[in-house]
């Protein structure tokens, strides 16, 4: 059986209760985690890959902790540029930081080597790998050898071609370097940017999900242009991965799209 995963984002979990015509964060993190628990049932654990609260609110992440308390597996916990790191250890315990305080681990199973990276810089949009981030990298790469290596990122590494470059991950030319010493780089998967987006980068697959609040309008025709929000869809990554390939779907749980009379077997 291949390893199963789902990949969800940009959660931005409020203090409090949101008014309309704001998405209801909440209720947003409470039908994805239905459709979960419907539909992937299988899946060996579920990745929250950053922007987990909107301000780095403590209640936000308590509401996550109890949200997410009942599901049928593990859930591992990634940080972005809304988060902050303090109070998202005070409430999930220092066992989900690195010797140097970054929230970052590798899963091992299935044969391979899912690696969550950090790439908050704290009081900054854009997302970095510095202080120590890189050298850790390399080291989990060193010690993956020739296993399967995905790497889930709050920041894509690959340029957007819309306004939200000028937020994307700064050092990516130094990121690209530590991915060539020779490990099975299967796939990168990021969050942040609020669009669904694939690429080859440098050679290596990348795929960005919308997230689970609001989406971003493409908006290619000016880089400096404003882009516009919408309400949906909310959207998590299923990744199935084996010794022959690694797939992602885009699992849209909410969209305002009517269901079509009749089924297609």
């Amino acid at each position: 059986m291949p390893l199963k995963f789902v990949v969800m984002s940009d959660l931005h979990l409020t203090a409090g209760p949101v008014s309309p015509p704001e998405v209801d964060v909440h209720a947003r993190l409470s039908q994805a985690l239905d459709a979960i628990a419907r539909n992937h049932g299988d899946a060996d654990f579920v990745i929250c890959a950053g922007d987990l609260a909107d301000q780095g609110e403590p209640t936000a992440y308590a509401a996550l902790r109890t949200a997410v308390a009942d599901l049928h597996c593990p859930v591992h916990f990634m940080v972005g540029n809304h988060d902050a790191r303090g109070p998202f250890l005070d409430c999930f315990g220092g066992a989900h930081a690195d010797e140097n305080g970054h929230i970052q681990t590798v899963i091992r199973a299935g044969g391979q080597h899912v690696i969550l990276l950090d790439t908050l810089d704290p009081g900054e949009d854009s997302g970095a790998l510095n202080h120590g981030r890189l050298d850790w990298l390399a080291r989990q790469l060193a010690a993956a050898g020739s296993a399967p290596v995905i790497l889930i990122m709050h920041h894509p590494p690959n340029p957007m071609h819309t306004s939200v470059d000028r937020i994307g991950l700064r050092d990516a030319a130094c990121f690209r370097r530590a991915l060539d010493g020779g490990a099975q780089i299967r796939q990168i998967i990021a969050g942040h940017v609020h669009l669904t987006s694939t690429a080859l980068w440098h050679g290596i697959p990348c795929a960005t999900i919308a997230g689970s609040t609001f989406s971003m309008e493409l908006g290619v025709a000016s880089r400096r242009d404003p882009l516009r929000r919408v309400e949906g869809p909310g959207q998590f990554a299923v990744v199935y991965s084996d010794a022959d390939q690694t797939l992602v779907h885009f699992e849209n749980f909410f969209d305002n799209h009517p269901h079509l009379p009749g089924e297609i077997v």
